[in-house]
């Protein structure tokens, strides 16, 4: 019966309840002293608005427009320590005007695959006091330089409509392909438009040229794509604000998503025949910020509830079914009870763990009309949403604030907005950037243990099982990867995953193997490793590594001068087991030659020696009279880790053990003639015949041989090499006379025995030494 070794996995912690709630705060050092970078493109005073921000490749993009020199593009990078990175556009700072327009103005921007930028911008074609804006992409490479492979030298302009044409949302696929949604006007009212461009720009095969237009209002009311994305598997999602019908019509607005197909058509198994309305409070609700995430889409923005205005997170399927939401205040720690107005512009998640979702946006105190940066950090949202979440919001109500527009994941524990500050004297508008760092007063501290095995125990070169346990000492949801050191290994990885402070990982029956066995005890050292562990003094845990092996050391007693061709000549051996356990089966062999133990297989107990005899041999093809070297090799059942001191070579001279030759054989008698072996001068006294020795087998059934001259047989169990052997009179001629044999079939086998005790070994009809006959 096969056993198997059961692993697991536990995770021990008090009763499921709401996860931690998690914190944000900023990061100063990133702008000392506050911790804000500003930017103003001049010195005057002109409006720079801020739309987009983007972590990559170690930068931080700060992405919008200047009113200055009649509207540009403006790209802000700075090095995340916050300080201009000069290796982009030579200072750090980019404007782009698209020739033969006037007033660019940005309203979003993404990230292609070779990262560089694709940006979305509104630009007016028509220079002078009238106006008609069509949409732009402009695509800027890392280096500050127009990317070449966008449209004509990094610009693509194209209209939407025959009326002003500006983008709000835009996204880039794996592919480079480029989707982008925002509004046309047509008849001074504002219908939403959702394009499809390959990934230099031209149009894909979307809609007419492609383009879609939805009037998706009722009653000649205002529509528009406020942000898009792409679906897993194929099509868009376009997040729009739809203007409804009723007293403030102008203002009195709901959001929707709406689904549509590779080729721009409306994909009906979205929602509700193509639409999903995301009623989270009532109107006015807007919602500027979309994302996928976990195979979800995810919408953030503001709503009412009753006379409060209150930031929304939903989330739906990636069908549009199942719509939930959160309404919350982005209070901060404002100890004041008069209501916020609070909205939501933007998402993104930080990996962790835990797995944290950050929507930034702004908070507003209604009757000083102060606004401030606020976020808000949501973990547990994943579950039941909006049940078992936790959130922390984190406000910034310094002067000159209005409102955080973008977000960006920078690493696990931090991300970067983008804000615009308002001079309230000038009316003067510029950048704002900063950091975000997630759990930065919260520790994580893992501690690990083995309860199980106290010591490890490597059997030969066969592993052993531990349970290891790593407990979160500290107040922040963390998680790691258990190591040991070499030369031990972990048989598979142990991940933690995130573990919940005072909660305790348990993986249980994990294999542990060892590179080397140690003839000394040794200790494994586990280890749990994770960025930001606040104490390393319990991230290491010492096992001892004891070790049980059979250890064969095999030495030669004596070392002949001679070894037969044949046969076999005895050589005591001495063996001793230096391992910890017991050697069984022990056997010995002579891999280069001929020849095996004198004894049966047995067992050798730790620190014991024996003395045995091996009986060796050269080779057949071995010349006589020359040297040749063989060697002698022990072995056990039991797996023996040291192989070096198994062996021992033996050096000799190669003789002939002699030559028998059966003449005649019949019932009562056998006869034949013998020579003496053959060697070098030197070696010849001892290769004299002493003796001949007769064997007699009875052929048929199972192998019998003569035991005695009275013609009595014996069976003989194993291999069925000769035995019985007797004693001859005569040496150079030879007889063997015994008792009729009854009648049958039988074999006669001679075989010389030299003053050395050397004795021929190998017998066939052809050598002589091997004769059938019968018996009538």
């Amino acid at each position: 019966m096969k056993r198997f070794l059961l692993t697991s996995l536990v995770f021990l912690a008090a009763p499921a309840t709401a996860s931690a709630a998690p914190s944000l705060s900023i990061d100063t050092l990133f702008a000392p002293l506050s911790g804000i970078a500003t930017d103003d493109y001049s010195a005057s005073v002109a409006s720079d608005i801020p739309a987009e921000i983007i972590a990559a490749g170690g930068r931080v993009y700060t992405i919008g427009s200047t009113s200055a020199d009649d509207g540009n593009l403006y790209i802000v990078a700075r090095r995340s320590d916050g300080t201009f990175d000069t290796s982009f556009s030579g200072d750090g700072r980019l404007t782009v005007s698209v020739p033969g327009t006037e007033a660019e103005n940005v309203k979003a921007a993404a990230l292609a695959p070779n990262g560089a930028l694709r940006v979305a911008a509104s630009v007016d074609t028509s220079i002078g006091s009238s106006s008609n804006r069509d949409v732009a992409i402009i695509g800027v490479l890392p280096d500050g330089s127009l990317d070449p492979s966008v449209g004509s030298g990094g610009i693509t302009v194209f209209p939407v409509g025959g009326g002003d044409d500006d983008p709000n949302g835009i996204a880039v696929d794996a592919g480079g392909r480029i989707a982008m949604t925002g509004s046309t006007l047509a008849s001074n009212v504002k219908d939403t438009f959702v394009s499809l461009r390959n990934a230099d720009g031209s149009p894909a095969a979307f809609g007419a040229g492609g383009v879609v237009v939805l009037p998706r209002a009722a009653g000649g009311l205002a529509d528009e794509g406020q942000d898009v994305v792409f679906r897993p598997g194929g099509g868009l999602v376009a997040l729009m604000s739809v203007h409804l019908p009723g007293v403030g019509a102008d203002t009195n607005e709901t959001s929707v998503l709406r689904g549509f197909t590779e080729d721009g058509s409306t994909d009906p198994s979205f929602g509700d025949g193509g639409e999903t309305a995301l009623n989270v409070g009532t109107p006015d609700t807007s919602a500027p910020g979309l994302m996928i995430h976990g195979n979800r889409l995810w919408v953030t923005g503001k709503t009412m509830s009753g006379v409060q205005q209150l930031a929304f997170l939903a989330r739906t399927e990636l069908n549009g079914t199942g719509l939930r939401f959160h309404q919350f205040e982005m209070r901060g720690k404002s100890s004041g009870t008069e209501a916020l107005k609070s909205a939501g512009a933007d998402l993104t998640v930080l990996s962790g763990p835990p797995e944290t979702l950050v929507v930034v946006g702004s908070s507003v105190t209604p009757s000083s009309g102060l606004g401030g940066f606020a976020a808000t950090a949501f973990t547990g949202f994943e579950g039941d949403f909006p049940n078992g979440i936790s959130q922390a919001t984190y406000v910034d109500s310094g002067s000159n604030q209005t409102g955080l527009v973008s977000a960006s994941p920078e690493g696990p524990y931090s991300l970067v907005a983008a804000g615009l500050l308002l001079n309230s004297s000038s009316f003067d508008t510029s950048f704002a950037t900063l950091r975000l760092l997630l759990d930065a007063d919260k520790k994580c501290d893992l501690a690990i243990d083995v309860p199980s095995p106290l010591e490890l125990t490597f059997v030969g070169r066969k592993g052993t099982a531990a349970q290891i346990s790593v407990e979160n000492k500290g107040e922040r949801p963390c998680g790691g990867t258990v190591t040991v050191n070499a030369p031990y290994a972990l048989g598979r990885a142990v991940q933690t995953g995130t573990i919940e402070p005072g909660a305790k990982f348990v993986a249980n029956g994990v294999p542990v193997t060892s590179g080397t066995i140690r003839r000394a005890d040794d200790v494994a050292r586990f280890t749990v490793s994770t960025a930001g562990d606040s104490d390393a003094s319990n991230d290491v845990r010492g096992v001892r590594a004891v070790f049980s092996f059979c250890d064969l050391a095999l030495s030669a007693v004596q070392k002949p001068a001679t070894i037969p061709n044949e046969g076999g000549r005895r050589v005591e051996v001495g063996l001793r087991n230096a391992g910890t356990r017991t050697c069984r089966s022990v056997r010995m062999s002579v891999p280069d030659g001929a020849g095996e133990g004198a004894s049966k297989p047995y067992s050798i107990d730790r620190g014991r020696s024996v003395s045995d005899d091996v009986l060796v041999s050269s080779k057949r093809s071995a010349k006589i009279g020359k040297k040749v070297t063989v060697r002698v090799a022990s072995s056990s059942s039991d797996d023996d880790p040291f192989t070096t001191n198994n062996t021992f070579r033996l050096t000799a001279r190669v003789v002939g053990v002699g030559d028998s030759r059966v003449s005649s054989a019949s019932a009562t008698r056998i006869s034949g003639s013998a020579s003496r072996g053959r060697g070098v001068k030197a070696d010849l006294k001892g290769l004299r015949v002493t003796r001949v020795e007769v064997a007699v087998r009875r052929l048929g059934s199972g192998c019998r041989w003569l035991s005695g001259k009275r013609g009595k047989f014996v069976s003989k169990q194993g291999t069925c090499t000769p035995s019985g052997w007797q004693a001859a009179s005569g040496r150079g001629s030879w007889r063997f006379s015994m008792r009729a044999l009854p009648k049958g079939r039988y074999e006669a086998y001679s075989r010389v025995v030299t003053a050395n005790g050397f004795r021929e070994g190998r017998f066939s009809s052809s050598d002589g030494n091997r004769k059938a006959f019968r018996v009538r």
